[in-house]
Order: C-alpha cells, then sequence, then structure tokens
C-alpha cells in the first residue's frame, strides 16, 4: 500500500453511519430523476408545475420528490405524467420504474433498462456532493477518447450482433462524450477516479488509440476537476471492488448515497444496505492500495511515452 503525501487529498467519501433503510431509499432518486426530466423537456419550472390546477402538491413537495427525498405516491404519479403529456410509451415506462423501485424494497437491486436510462443517469449524478468510481481493467466510459470507445463499444455490441451497425455504434460513443460534456457542466462536487493497472497496459485497439488515451487520462490526472489515481499491480489491494462501481454521496436532504453498477445498455442501482456497505468498504480498500495522485501522474507519463514508443509488447490485436 501507498501512503499518502501531504499534498494528496483526503478520502471524499468517509464511511458514515446510515440509517437502516438508506439503501433501498436510494434509487427513489432514480424515479425523482425521470420526473424531472419530463418536466424539464416541457420546459416547465418547478413552481408553474405547483400552480397548475389538477397538481395538489406545493413547490417544496415538488422539489422532495425530485430529490427522491420523499417517496412518490402513485396517485402524484398519475397526475404530474398527465400534466406533463406524458406519451404513452413514456407513462410505460416511468410506471415500470414505479414498480420496480416499490417491488425492489426487498432486493439486493433494481435495474434501469428503461430508454433514457444514461440521460436518467446523469441527472442523478447532477447533485451528487462526490462521485467515486472504480474501474479494474478499462478506461471508465467518463474519460474515454472517441476512438478508445469505440473499439470497446464494437466488442461489447459483438453479442448482440450490432457490432457493425455504425449507427448503434455511433450513437453509444455519442452517449459518452456526451456524459463528460455534462460532468464539465457542474459548478460543484468532486470526482475521484480510481483505474486498474490493467486498463493502461491492455491494448484496447492498437498502440496509436491507446497513446492518445494515456494522453487523455495524463491531461485529465493533472487538472483540478478529477482526482485519478491508479491501483497498481504491486501493493494494490486484494479487497478492492472485483467489478466496475461508482459510488455517489448528497447532501442535498434526499437519500444520503447511491451506488450503482453500469453495463452498455443498463444501470443497476443496490437497494440492500449490506451490498451498499460492503462496496463502500471496498471502495476504501482500492483507495488505500491505490497510489498518490503524483504517482499515478508518474505512471501515466510512463505509459505514455510507452505507448508512444510502441514499447509496450502486447501487439496490436483489438480488445
Amino acid at each position: 500500500m501507498s501512503a499518502e503525501s501531504p499534498h494528496d487529498p483526503q478520502p471524499i467519501a468517509p464511511v458514515t453511519p446510515l440509517r437502516h433503510s438508506a439503501a433501498a431509499e436510494g434509487p427513489d432518486r432514480l424515479l425523482g430523476a425521470a420526473l424531472r426530466q419530463l418536466r424539464q423537456e416541457r420546459g416547465m419550472t418547478l413552481e408553474e408545475v405547483a400552480d397548475a390546477q389538477e397538481i395538489s402538491a406545493s413547490v417544496a413537495k415538488l422539489s422532495r420528490l425530485e430529490r427522491g427525498q420523499s417517496p412518490v405516491k402513485e396517485r402524484d404519479l398519475r397526475d404530474l405524467l398527465r400534466h406533463y403529456r406524458a406519451s404513452t410509451e413514456q407513462q410505460e415506462h416511468v410506471a415500470g420504474l414505479f414498480r420496480g423501485i416499490r417491488e425492489a424494497r426487498g432486493q439486493a437491486a433494481i435495474s434501469d433498462l428503461t430508454p433514457k436510462w444514461l440521460e436518467r443517469l446523469i441527472l442523478v449524478e447532477e447533485n451528487a456532493r462526490s462521485i467515486t468510481t472504480f474501474e479494474r481493467n478499462v478506461v471508465p466510459g467518463l474519460l474515454q477518447t472517441p476512438a478508445y470507445a469505440r473499439v470497446l463499444v464494437r466488442s461489447e455490441l459483438r453479442a448482440e450482433k450490432a457490432a457493425h451497425d455504425e449507427v448503434i455504434v455511433n450513437w453509444h460513443v455519442r452517449q459518452r462524450l456526451w456524459r463528460w460534456e455534462a460532468f464539465e457542466q457542474r459548478t460543484e462536487g468532486d470526482l475521484e477516479v480510481i483505474i486498474g493497472e490493467t486498463a493502461l497496459c491492455q491494448v484496447v485497439g492498437d498502440r496509436a488509440v491507446m497513446h492518445e488515451q494515456m494522453k487523455r487520462l495524463r491531461e485529465v490526472a493533472g487538472g483540478p476537476r478529477v482526482i485519478l489515481r491508479v491501483h497498481p499491480f504491486v501493493g494494490g489491494s486484494l479487497l478492492a471492488p472485483r467489478q466496475p462501481v461508482t459510488h455517489l454521496v448528497y447532501d442535498d436532504g434526499g437519500p444520503r448515497e447511491l451506488v450503482y453498477f453500469e453495463t452498455i445498455d443498463k444501470a443497476v442501482y443496490l437497494t440492500s444496505q449490506a451490498h451498499v456497505e460492503g462496496t463502500r468498504e471496498r471502495l476504501l480498500h482500492a483507495r488505500d492500495g491505490a497510489l498518490t495522485r503524483r504517482q499515478s501522474q508518474k505512471m501515466l507519463d510512463d505509459y505514455v511515452a510507452k505507448y508512444a514508443e510502441g514499447r509496450d509488447g502486447s501487439g496490436e490485436a483489438e480488445a
């Protein structure tokens, strides 16, 4: 394990005691984000919605619903969908989300498979005080270059036989780029990214793709917006998460935290308190085993030089 220097930040999201139902309430933010999405698409303010005759809710209540601070009641949901003039398809998707969250109270997780799931995920991230993400094997989507993302998207779509459909591939690549643009527009909130060294040495595409991607990571690592640290082969923690995971912490009055896993076509939100606490602990182990920011920047410099000189020795096979 590596000791932090005085110049390195303290952990962004320390373990804090939470009431037993906190994890189960976390996905309420998901439904709140869906309602906020519909309202914003109609160009309405909270005040305008609260003033509507058919809506029996104050601005404060609507704000709580959109933050996930108050559970959405079926009648409120029905009235809001009607007021937002939601299409039949939109009503079915939001109603399905409502049922899924309600039924997931006693389960370990809930999956958001509905259209615009990524837009909703970005809305959920928007109000987070801190975001911590861990990825062991590849560069997280938020930090991928277009060329790197394109190779991964094609690989992920092979199972669906859509790897050669340029429309689908381009859509997924644009979504990843759009996500970074959305992050850059944030004025508050911290982002900490912990990347396994495997993601640096595993060739995705070819050396040119990797060289560009390493330069991108080095640029981000040296900037003020992102705390980027590498979890190394030597000295890393064996107790770090086994799969990619993101942990969100809030201080806006809604549910305190939210944990999710992400695939190419959905997000899976944990609703089990034990699973959330276990994931949080594993992220702390990943932090403890990661290099300092300066050490991580030095390692990225080495990989930038390595790919520039073609000395990775891994060949040019596509991932």
